[in-house]
């Protein structure tokens, strides 16, 4: 049998109730305000709600170490080099994750909890 070089990754997308999940639900069409995935070595991050800001803007924006949920979770696939994405990581709301991993080649299925 031939061994395949496959990766499992799981994007967890979540709906979070404080006041910053709320701003992000009402500005960005409501929906998911919260985007996670699980890596093993990870080095010490930190949030950045200023990441958040410059997303809306539609400017790319990243500082070493900082991220905010969706822009984590949109790097590390690109990381994987088997997820494409079309724009810079910085620049994926939550919201956007869904469509852009349905439309990719590589996944072997994905399942929704509603």
């Amino acid at each position: 049998m031939e061994k395949t070089n496959s990766k499992i990754i799981t994007v967890l997308l979540t709906r979070y109730y404080s006041t910053f999940s709320n701003f992000i639900y009402y500005v960005t069409g409501r929906g998911y305000t919260h985007a996670s995935i699980s890596l093993g070595n990870a080095e010490a991050l930190s949030y950045s709600r200023i990441g958040v800001v410059f997303c809306l803007l539609r400017i790319p924006f990243k500082i070493r170490n900082r991220y905010f949920c969706s822009q984590f979770v949109a790097e590390t696939l690109q990381q994987t080099e088997s997820v494409k994405l079309s724009k810079k990581a910085s620049l994926y709301l939550p919201n956007e994750l869904p469509k852009v991993l349905e439309c990719q080649h590589c996944l072997r299925g994905i399942s929704f909890a509603s």
